[in-house]
């Protein structure tokens, strides 16, 4: 058994012999999807699909999923702690675990608002967990864990606990500490990629959703972005612009697109939002 696999073991066994509940909170856009999995190999009786009830609810089996682990699915989870490079998600504990109170604490946490832009906090990936709480203060930690006890996430390389010095509620108003929080220079194309996906998901679900089953969406997301590169539209307007649009099966092949000779990165974009804008104009009448 290798170290990071003996620290997994650890832990749990730490929460199981102080009697705290366990708590799983998965990432179901991991690859593989952990819940079949994990609904195949136990009876799961007590989930909370966290966006279901609220604006969210069209992407309620796509967000994160709060599954509480009792001893039948102790074997379950044990599989998902083998394979942690699947990024499933994250395990914590709790000393009584309410599933409201879980509910809740992430809810108010869910959405990040940044210059009147909305986007979700992926505390369901367990890299974006696992370096928040690395990077804040003992005293930051209990308002990122609320309720829970202890936490359990691989980092992408390997284990990481992370002990709450102070469980508990936590309501609104609260500091948000970790969204301030700069990546690290080896992350910031995948942190803003992931951004941007954020983005789409909590500003345009719909269309979003419609885009699934044509093409697979981060290589979607990529090749706009590699677009966007190319004809220097290089700020948070341009790149929205052109997300919103290229969603669009009408607007996407639109021959205004395409740079003119004598454009400059400002001049074309002012053009192709004007054309655009005429051609959904056009569209509705």
């Amino acid at each position: 058994m290798s170290k990071n696999h003996r620290l997994a073991g650890q832990w749990l066994n730490e929460q199981l012999s102080r009697q705290r509940q366990l708590i799983l909170i998965a990432n179901p856009m991991a690859e593989p999807n952990p819940l079949p999995t994990l609904f195949a190999q136990a009876p799961i009786h007590d989930y909370v699909k966290l966006y279901q009830g609220t604006d969210f609810h069209s992407l309620a089996d796509l967000g994160p999923w709060l599954v509480r682990i009792d001893a039948s699915a102790m074997p379950a989870l044990s599989m998902l702690l083998q394979t942690p490079q699947q990024q499933w998600g994250w395990v914590a504990s709790a000393s009584r675990l309410d599933m409201q109170e879980v509910v809740a604490h992430w809810r108010a946490r869910m959405i990040v608002l940044n210059d009147d832009q909305r986007s979700f906090y992926r505390f369901h990936d367990n890299r974006v967990i696992a370096r928040h709480l690395q990077a804040l203060k003992q005293e930051q930690i209990p308002l990122l864990l609320g309720p829970l006890c202890s936490a359990l996430c691989w980092d992408g390389e390997q284990w990481r606990v992370m002990n709450n010095p102070q469980p508990g509620s936590y309501p609104e108003p609260f500091e948000t500490p970790w969204l301030s929080l700069l990546a690290p220079e080896s992350l910031n194309a995948a942190a803003h990629q992931a951004h941007l996906e954020n983005w789409l998901w909590a500003n345009h679900p719909q269309a979003t959703q419609q885009l699934l089953p044509r093409e697979p969406l981060m290589p979607w997301l990529k090749a706009q972005l590699d677009k966007a590169q190319t004809w220097r539209w290089l700020t948070q307007d341009q790149l929205h612009f052109l997300l919103e649009h290229q969603l669009c099966a009408d607007l996407m092949s639109h021959v205004a697109w395409e740079p003119r000779a004598t454009e400059t990165p400002e001049s074309h974009f002012v053009r192709v939002t004007r054309e655009v804008a005429q051609a959904k104009t056009g569209a509705r009448e």
